[in-house]
């Protein structure tokens, strides 16, 4: 019997789990012929690992074949894998996944070593791949003109078939969960990922999704429940939903989220939504989990969310946002920074500019959100948007070897974007892990600022100490907060700043401990807490939203400073 090991080199916070490999497994192994010929066997590993470390293990398993699954995070990581390959009597190799499908032939071009790049849903094209290799013996793929979604070596030349459909009836990919084809490693993984639908859609241009995948296609709901259920019996922690948007089909997501709530109480949920799509029935489903929704709001500049196709309406999005905070236990005055909503900001769209940017921060930042997630746009291989910028249409510097992360846009410069990391690492050192929305929010209106310029300065201190944001405490913070302070003449505010900081500290170790316990008397304490703050901590009270028609106002660019 041949083996074929399957790897995956997941990203620092991923989950340590491929829910893709998963899939290529349950598939190929409900196959007869394929599960007489072939051992499939899965491998995680976190993309830090010492590459030779990862080899040693393709080498001991004895493999036939080896796979991987390629994202621009990881890609770099499987590369220095694959070229420590022998060449004499190495295994073959195939890679699949969103960062080699749009470019097979270039993939099989730079990696001598790739045998195979298997283009778009690999299910069917890996199932049969695997026939064939296990049909030919010696001559194992020297003919695979005939395999759809498969880019390969024809000798010297590399030969890229015609695309293969997505599967139209997910009900025939069976679930690797129900099929226990992970073995015991989903009892020792804290955030296990599950997926109801495949598609999207809406058409962002900056996602690879609507280009690969527009047309929704759903696994029997009856099944997503038996998946569910059989999770939480394995007294699963977290389960995070792939899926792009969980409630793009409304009804749907509320038998769901209905079902959720009869399982494993102490289970958390992780999952995206469409904040316009949200309603009071999804609300009412969601109020009894304890949850995490990621939100995307990316931009508030309305030429920029035209460019990328991205319609939003900010009334809508404040109101869904607002009611998924009213809906979670995250309530009364305090929400957590582990769990709760996030709202997501992109740097670098086309025709945003910094002020755009941090009006967008502000606008989240008003909704009080439990995190703030500032990405930094990527131009990915496949999208529209990189064609569009291939073409001319916008004008982009984009660093190919660095994830297509951009360097430059036409109304960002290289200054302003690097200045815009230093602004990331601020917000998720104050707003993401010590949580100082409220401290904040007082200093912005206290000095006659945005929050936003707040998190400018804390930017560029962290940029001139060249510290890891993750090391700051609060006791850290109320230092530069203070020094921010008496910087724009208000020693009033340098004085007590500390106080509110620690008042809002305490805050949320109360408001966890209330997550966490979830009792009458912890709620009580947690209350007790508040009221104890504010009436004499000087605890500052949660900042106020601004109407979305001043989110969209035009304001001054601020001045470029190097970093």
């Amino acid at each position: 019997m041949r083996k074929a090991l399957l790897i995956y080199l997941y990203g620092k916070g991923e989950p340590g789990l491929s829910l893709a490999l998963g899939f290529l497994k349950a598939y190929a192994d409900a196959d007869a012929e394929v599960g007489e010929g072939w051992e499939i066997e899965l491998y995680h590993r976190c993309l830090d690992a010492d590459p030779a470390e990862v080899v040693d293990r393709i080498d001991r398993a004895g493999a036939d074949l080896v796979g991987f699954s390629c994202y621009s995070w990881n890609l770099r990581a499987v590369q220095q894998v694959v070229s420590r390959l022998a060449r004499a009597g190495r295994p073959r190799v195939v890679l699949g996944g969103v960062e080699v499908t749009p470019r097979p032939a270039d993939v099989l071009r730079k990696s001598r070593n790739v045998d195979f790049v298997v283009v778009g849903e690999g299910e069917q094209t890996f199932r049969e791949l695997l026939r064939r290799l296990g049909r030919d013996g010696a001559g194992a793929g020297r003919d695979l003109g005939d395999i759809e979604g498969i880019a390969w070596r024809d000798g010297t030349a590399v030969r890229v078939n015609p695309p293969r459909a997505p599967i139209a009836d997910l009900a025939t990919i069976p679930s690797p969960y129900l099929q226990g084809s992970y073995g015991d490693t989903v009892r020792r993984i804290a955030t296990v990922p599950v997926e109801t639908a495949r598609g999207c859609p809406f058409r962002c241009t900056f996602c690879f999704e609507p280009r690969g995948f527009k047309i929704m296609r759903a696994f029997p709901l009856e099944r997503v429940k038996q998946e569910l259920s059989c999770l939480a019996r394995l007294g699963v922690a977290e389960i995070e939903f792939f899926d792009t948007n969980l409630n793009y089909d409304r009804r749907r997501a509320v038998e769901i989220l209905r079902f959720l709530g009869t399982l494993r109480r102490r289970t958390r949920y992780r999952f995206e939504l469409r904040a316009e799509l949200i309603d009071e029935d999804q609300c009412r489903a969601l109020a009894p989990l304890s949850f995490f929704a990621e939100l995307g709001l990316q931009s508030t500049n309305p030429r920029a969310l035209a460019a990328v196709k991205r319609p939003t309406d900010l009334a809508k999005f404040e109101a869904g946002v607002r009611a998924l905070l009213r809906a979670s236990i995250y309530r009364p005055c305090s929400y957590s920074p582990l769990a709760g909503v996030l709202i997501d900001v992109m740097v670098g769209l086309p025709h945003d500019t910094a002020a755009d940017v941090l009006r967008t921060f502000d606008y989240a930042f008003g909704l009080v959100p439990s995190r703030i997630g500032v990405a930094i746009t990527k131009v990915l291989p496949g999208t529209e948007l990189h064609d569009d910028v291939m073409r001319g249409k916008f004008r982009y510097q984009v660093d190919a070897d660095a994830d297509h992360v951009i360097r430059a846009t036409a109304t960002l410069s290289k200054q302003e974007v690097r200045e815009f990391v230093f602004f990331k690492c601020a917000v998720d050192s104050a707003y993401n892990k010590l949580h100082a929305v409220r401290t904040i929010g007082w200093m912005a209106r206290e000095l006659g600022l945005k929050p936003s310029a707040i998190f400018l300065e804390y930017a560029r201190r962290l940029a001139a100490a060249g510290r890891p944001w993750e090391h700051y405490t609060v006791k850290d913070l109320t230092g530069i907060l203070a020094e921010i302070g008496r910087t724009h003449g208000s020693e009033a505010v340098a004085s007590q700043v500390g106080a509110k900081l620690a008042a809002e500290a305490m805050l949320n170790l109360l408001q966890n401990f209330k997550e966490k316990r979830r009792a009458w008397w912890s709620r009580l304490l947690f209350m007790t807490g508040h009221a104890l703050a504010r009436r004499f901590g000087g605890l500052a009270p949660l900042p106020e939203a601004a109407p979305a028609a001043v989110a969209a106002a035009p304001r001054p660019a601020p001045a470029r400073t190097e970093t």
